[in-house]
């Protein structure tokens, strides 16, 4: 049995590594410049991101009713709504940048926590014509 879920996202991220670098060493600080805060300003851009989660369970039997429960699959993926990720706790924890294949992979990871015995597909398309899968 496959269960399919889309969930349409809006977050930022910055552009290119030297913005984090700067949003490390510098905004960090209790004192910044004007300058040093407004070059990690310019740089946020931000997406319409669609999430795609294929759950996959091997056997499934009608008495139970439902597979997942969807209110974990929205919970997880909604913290991620309207936010900056490049400051989000989920990437800074682990130390990358807010690219659509780290989402992807990260959202299964939180994903996996939550919902077991199934196979957890996640695509994270940042554009039409672009997306990552894992």
């Amino acid at each position: 049995m496959k269960y399919s879920k889309t969930i349409m996202l809006q977050s930022c991220h910055f552009n290119y590594g030297e913005t984090y670098e700067a949003h490390k060493n510098n905004i960090m600080k209790e004192t910044i410049s004007t300058k040093e805060y407004m070059r990690v300003l310019e740089d946020i851009h931000g997406h319409d991101f669609k999430i795609v989660v294929d759950i996959t369970k091997e056997e499934y039997s009608t008495g139970l009713n439902y597979m997942v429960d969807d209110v974990v699959i929205n919970d997880i993926v909604q913290e991620w709504n309207n936010k900056n990720l490049s400051v989000h706790e989920d990437f800074v924890s682990h130390g990358c940048r807010a690219t659509t294949e780290n989402m992807a992979l990260l959202l299964k990871c939180k994903l996996e926590r939550k919902i077991n015995n199934c196979k957890i597909k996640v695509t994270v398309h940042e554009t039409r014509d672009m997306y990552a899968s894992v």
